[in-house]
């Protein structure tokens, strides 16, 4: 959902993704924003002015890395996006 200015410039944006924030695991010992907070960044980045708000949708079990014994989506998925 987004919401634009008389002229079309992005001034607010809500994204939702079904994905926990978890991608730094557990050693990691700083406080961060985790992959929800790059995705806001860099929203904010390429769109002067706007607010991005990123909603954790219903993810339940979603892990965003790729982990356990069988790991059948690490073996099926693409390369992971990059920038």
């Amino acid at each position: 959902m987004s919401a634009t200015d008389g002229q079309g410039r992005l001034l607010a944006v809500v994204v939702s993704y079904a994905c926990h924030n978890t991608t730094l695991r557990g050693n990691f010992k700083q406080i961060h924003g985790d992959w929800a907070g790059c995705a806001r960044d860099f929203i904010e980045a390429d769109n002067t002015g706007a607010v991005a708000m990123i909603a954790l949708g219903c993810g339940a079990d979603s892990d965003p890395c790729r982990t356990g014994p069988s790991n059948y989506a690490a073996s099926t998925a693409g390369p992971w996006p990059t920038r």
